[in-house]
């Protein structure tokens, strides 16, 4: 309590600083969190390197705003904004493992459309995820459309402070990941 105290404290005085002077402060990102791309690559032996360089960087962005989140208490709608838009590079790693996986095993797809929810069907009907992990990506991919498709809704942030929208992404995206290496 009392070094997050200082934190708090010495994050005014930067911040203070900050708009004062219209510098950036540029402090230092804590070293070892971001996990490298040597310890990421391994994740996806089926994907090709340009995918895996892409998923690279989405999970580098997810890494910095699992720190935010988790270090940073932004309540009211910007808080629930950012917990938002947190989730969505998550649903985006989520959304190219389904489309590049069900692409190499040339699944058939229910419709001509090559798209997210597609792609989703496609793993279920190939046996690849079960009917809840297809139903929670589905939910996803739906929360991730009204985030683009209707921006009158206002984000709601969870009644315990818990960025819950991102939890449960991250721990979709560990699933899919288990179910794609154990059918790669």
């Amino acid at each position: 309590t009392e070094v997050r105290d200082q934190f708090e404290g010495h994050a005014n005085t930067l911040t203070t600083a900050w708009q004062d002077t219209g510098k950036p402060v540029n402090a230092k990102f804590p070293r070892g969190y971001i996990r490298k791309y040597s310890d990421l690559r391994p994740r996806w032996p089926y994907l090709d390197d340009a995918h895996k360089t892409l998923l690279c960087q989405m999970v580098q962005l997810c890494d910095v705003n699992r720190w935010n989140l988790h270090i940073w208490d932004l309540l009211g709608t910007a808080g629930a904004a950012y917990v938002w838009h947190s989730t969505i590079p998550v649903i985006a790693v989520i959304e190219v493992l389904c489309r590049e996986f069900a692409t190499l095993k040339a699944y058939p797809l229910r419709d001509p459309r090559k798209n997210f929810e597609n792609y989703i069907w496609t793993l279920l009907d190939n046996g690849i995820i079960d009917q809840d992990l297809c139903n929670e990506l589905h939910r996803l991919r739906k929360y991730r459309n009204t985030i683009h498709l209707n921006p009158d809704k206002t984000p709601q942030i969870e009644g315990n402070g818990l960025p819950e929208e991102w939890n449960k992404s991250v721990t979709a995206l560990n699933s899919l990941e288990n179910e794609l290496l154990k059918n790669a």
